[in-house]
């Protein structure tokens, strides 16, 4: 009979989280421990929940005929099921939504945007140089090749050191789907992470995660984009299966166009990302 512990991580690991633990949780772990590559056995699911919030947002044109500051939210929910198989993953994409609505000069401009691969699996295979995705069956629009990227840099993200670590280590990550997450916002940002373990908590290592970034780019009509990201907060991943439960992370993504006329639209998003996965029985 299994027994289900329930225990609150808090202080520096998750404040007010709750996880639920296996009776693996009675494990003893020593100071020195390896987190493995996710272990699924064939068949088994991994449910994620991934949800991209930017609330207090501005939008700030100076020099131009529309001098002033607007205020703008974005959200964005991504739901979808990992799938061990034979050769690799299944993709099932059940969500990938956003919404976006910016108020400026007494008007509200809002967006929306939806998944194209609802009822489209996408299969992952490993290469040498990683994941590759693409559609099970049939070809892919560019509207679904662009949501296949934003998958793969989630799949290539390769946050485990894939030695031993103790408290305190710490080792570079890629943080390109971090990237994916704010795309409309970050145009041309060379980002770069950093993970330390903090904590090991009865079968879960607690990791901080720090993300940073910035670029810019000038087109040939000398147009200047400049976008930077400044992201902190925690994973916890389980020692036993390798699953990444949950990742909470906050900052401000902010990105700005000058334009060769003097004008420049400057925008600033307070960012939190969360992901929550389980793995399905």
């Amino acid at each position: 009979m299994t027994m289900v512990c329930r225990r609150v991580l808090t202080g520096f690991i998750f404040a007010c989280l709750t996880i639920t633990l296996s009776s693996s949780c009675k494990k003893k772990y020593g100071p020195i421990i390896e987190i493995p590559e996710l272990k699924l056995k064939e068949g088994q699911t991994v449910r994620t929940i991934m949800e991209t919030v930017t609330e207090n947002g501005t939008m700030k044109i100076i020099g131009g005929k529309q001098n002033g500051t607007g205020n703008m939210f974005v959200q964005r929910v991504r739901i979808f099921e990992i799938t061990r198989t034979a050769n690799g993953y299944r993709y099932d994409i059940q969500q990938n939504d956003s919404a976006a609505n910016l108020q400026w000069q007494g008007q509200e401009y809002p967006t929306e945007t939806h998944t194209t691969l609802l009822g489209r699996p996408v299969v992952a295979t490993q290469s040498d140089d990683g994941w590759d995705l693409e559609l099970a069956e049939g070809n892919s629009s560019p509207e679904q090749e662009a949501e296949i990227e934003a998958i793969e840099a989630y799949a290539n993200r390769d946050w485990l050191p894939g030695h031993p670590i103790k408290v305190g280590d710490t080792w570079p990550c890629k943080p390109g789907f971090i990237q994916h997450f704010v795309q409309t916002d970050l145009v041309s940002t060379d980002a770069s992470g950093t993970l330390t373990l903090i904590a090991i908590e009865e079968g879960n290592a607690a990791v901080s995660v720090n993300i940073q970034g910035g670029g810019q780019q000038v087109d040939d009509k000398g147009t200047i984009t400049k976008a930077s990201i400044n992201l902190t907060g925690t994973v916890v991943f389980s020692i036993d299966t390798g699953l990444d439960i949950g990742l909470d992370l906050k900052g401000n993504v902010t990105s700005g166009i000058q334009y060769a006329n003097g004008e420049i639209k400057a925008v600033l998003l307070p960012v939190v990302i969360k992901v929550r996965k389980k793995i399905l029985d």
